[in-house]
């Protein structure tokens, strides 16, 4: 005779698994119960950052709603009065069709509950962490009514809540006991995929310098090679305005650092790229979760800072109670803070008599001159000679400016910030384009070095080197950009008149 042994868990996976088959048959509840999505909130732990969603469960019946969840004891401590814990279901939206997120549930403590008439419950919702594979979300919960026949039920789904809803949700929401929140970021510091134990607390505006990170890191038992510092917190903007983010450090040394303001790539610098720039982000009134992560090799002297481009008034960015508890839970070892180095002055375009960029930067330019007709955005038009502003972003002047092109025009950008040209020849002609080939990230192939350079005076006096082209009548190309300096068109009208045509 063949014996059958069951054991416990074998009981509670058979129970857990009754619970999801009494759910395949289905039928109406009138009225019908209501889910809705409420607020949206940032969470964080060591592992990462993910997303909740306070929802709610209303039952507007005569009779009690049966669904399944834990039961409020099952928790140590208890939930909360108005709390529940429903077993729930998750779809998202992706290229028109809805998809189910797969959710693994425990069967220990698991019951079928009842909401009596009248009442409403409240959960939270994880969804899904990738904001690049959804278009909207929507939450169910199956339930039946306590009259209706053993075995059927009803799946009730929340209104859909696209991507951008959730955003606003989660940028609108007051962050509740601002007043515990922490000025500047915070993290923790992680060597290859293993968490050292150092919590870093970063100062907006001051630098986190590389030899002070490096020191910590060595202290806690960790080596720069692999290091990783990811900082996060909130950015608060008042009202409607362009923001001025302030973006300096990393290293040749495979010192890159990247920014994310909410929940969106900004830039990224160090290595081959630029090691100092501004970015002028469009933001309405609100919250904006920051993720800033900085690694080595060499970090570089780091500095991070948000300025309102309207006011030139530094905003406020602080670090909620919650992002401070988990950056400093255990195991921690040290806290690396930088809020005793000085700050560094801000670069020239936060001054007040100084434009962060040429009015009508934005909009599409056309310049017509004798030989070409340029067209683009990012750029204005500007006199080549010695002492000259060189971009429109910096203090950075011209010098050496060889006497061929002393008082020629040039097209002024913003250094950093990519212009887009395009020049389109009335006649034969030569078109003269000047960068620094020092900074890489620029392809002049099919142009010809002409030999004659000048420089503009940043500490390392980057020198610029001038190309040339031969051009057809109507022959166009589009002016190469990709490093810092970027591509600089030069023309000789000092006997020819433009016209500038902005368009609206």
């Amino acid at each position: 005779m063949r014996r059958l042994f069951i054991t416990r868990s074998t009981l509670i996976l058979a129970f857990a698994i009754w619970f999801v088959e009494i759910s395949f048959s289905s039928e109406p509840l009138t009225p019908v119960p209501k889910v809705s999505v409420n607020r949206v909130e940032l969470k964080r732990s060591p592992h990462g950052s993910y997303i909740t969603a306070t929802c709610t469960f209303e039952n507007p019946t005569s009779n009690e709603v049966k669904y399944t969840g834990y039961a409020r004891n099952s928790f140590d401590p208890p939930l909360k009065p108005g709390s529940i814990s429903p077993i729930y279901s998750v779809e998202y939206k992706s290229d028109g069709q809805w998809h189910e997120c797969p959710i693994g549930w425990c069967g220990t403590g698991m019951a079928r509950l009842g909401a009596k008439p009248g009442t409403t419950g409240v959960f939270d919702v994880i969804l899904p962490a990738s904001a690049q594979n959804w278009e909207a979300i929507r939450i169910g919960l199956r339930c039946s009514s306590s009259n209706s026949k053993e075995g059927t039920s009803t799946m009730v789904w929340s209104e859909s809540v696209s991507h951008d809803g959730i955003v606003r949700l989660w940028r609108l929401k007051r962050i509740p006991d601002n007043s515990s929140a922490t000025p500047g970021l915070i993290g923790r510091t992680t060597v290859g995929d293993k968490d050292i134990g150092l919590a870093v607390k970063y100062a907006m505006g001051k630098p986190l310098l590389n030899a002070t990170i490096q020191e910590e890191v060595f202290r806690c038992g960790g080596e720069l090679k692999n290091a990783r510092i990811t900082l996060t917190g909130v950015l608060h903007v008042p009202q409607a305005t362009t923001v001025l983010a302030w973006h300096a450090g990393g290293s040749a040394s495979r010192g890159i650092h990247w920014l994310d303001v909410d929940g969106r790539h900004v830039g990224s610098i160090g290595d081959d790229r630029v090691k100092d720039i501004v970015y002028r982000l469009p933001l309405k009134a609100g919250a904006y979760p920051v993720k800033w992560v900085l690694t080595g090799g060499d970090f570089g002297n780091s500095v991070l800072q948000f300025v309102d481009d309207r006011t030139k008034r530094i905003l406020p960015v602080t670090a909620p109670a919650e992002a401070v508890s988990v950056a400093t839970s255990p195991p921690l070892k040290r806290i690396l803070d930088n809020s005793s180095a000085q700050p560094r002055s801000l670069p020239p375009c936060f001054a007040e008599d100084e434009p962060a960029a040429p009015a009508h930067h934005k909009k599409e330019l056309t310049l017509e001159t004798g030989d070409f007709t340029i067209r683009g955005t990012g750029f204005q038009p500007a006199v080549l000679k010695n002492d000259a502003r060189a971009y429109g972003n910096r203090r950075y002047v011209w010098k050496d400016v060889p006497e061929k092109f002393a008082g020629c025009k040039f097209t002024r950008t913003n250094g950093g910030v990519r212009a887009k040209i395009s020049v389109k020849a009335k006649r034969d002609a030569v078109l003269y384009v000047a960068t620094a080939t020092i900074q890489p990230g620029i392809d002049m192939t099919g142009w010809e070095d002409t030999g004659i350079s000048f420089y503009y005076t940043d500490k390392g006096k980057s020198r610029m080197r001038v190309f040339r082209k031969s051009l057809k009548a109507a022959e166009q190309v589009v002016v190469p950009q990709g490093n810092w300096s970027g591509g600089v068109v030069i023309w000789d009208e000092r006997v020819d008149t433009h016209r500038t045509i902005w368009a609206e």
